[in-house]
């Protein structure tokens, strides 16, 4: 198993935690977008920032 993705309609309802749980069971790295979305200060990235954000985790994970 190379990838997870966790996806809960509601917000609050504990994916974050649920991930990390997760992660730590399957010893697997854990990225959460809001970390990646999210500048201090709740200053949103932009789309093409967030976008690389994610591409480059995709391209880190698929060289393992």
């Amino acid at each position: 198993m190379n990838r997870i993705m966790v996806v809960v309609v509601s917000p609050g309802v504990g994916k974050s935690t649920f991930a990390r749980r997760l992660g730590e069971t399957l010893h697997i790295e854990v990225h959460h977008l809001d970390a990646l979305f999210w500048k201090p200060n709740w200053v949103e990235a932009s789309l093409k920032d967030f976008s690389k954000s994610q591409q480059d985790i995709v391209l880190m994970i698929s060289r393992l």
